[in-house]
């Protein structure tokens, strides 16, 4: 999982590291989630990697539902650091 995944570029790359793998992203952000849905559309990406738009603090899925979990310059935008931690913990 990519949390705050910007334009979705990170998603792509991801995407191609694990070739058999899923890919999921969360941004608070709703123009980069539709920026990132529609990169995804082009590179043919849509079964493998999904986006959603969502607040750290409250992720929308279950308890260990990832293997990793990633975040690049976001971590400044977050309020409340320790509940976020804690709910990237919990996925």
């Amino acid at each position: 999982m990519d949390i705050g995944f910007g334009g979705g570029y990170s998603l792509v790359a991801l995407a191609k590291r694990v070739p058999r793998g899923r890919v999921v992203g969360v941004d608070h952000s709703p123009d980069m989630v539709t920026a990132a849905a529609d990169l995804i559309r082009a590179q043919k990406l849509q079964k493998r990697v999904r986006v959603h738009r969502g607040s750290v603090t409250k992720l929308p899925f279950a308890a260990r539902s990832f293997d990793a979990v990633l975040t690049a310059n976001t971590i400044y935008y977050w309020p409340n650091l320790g509940p976020a931690l804690r709910e990237i913990a919990r996925c």
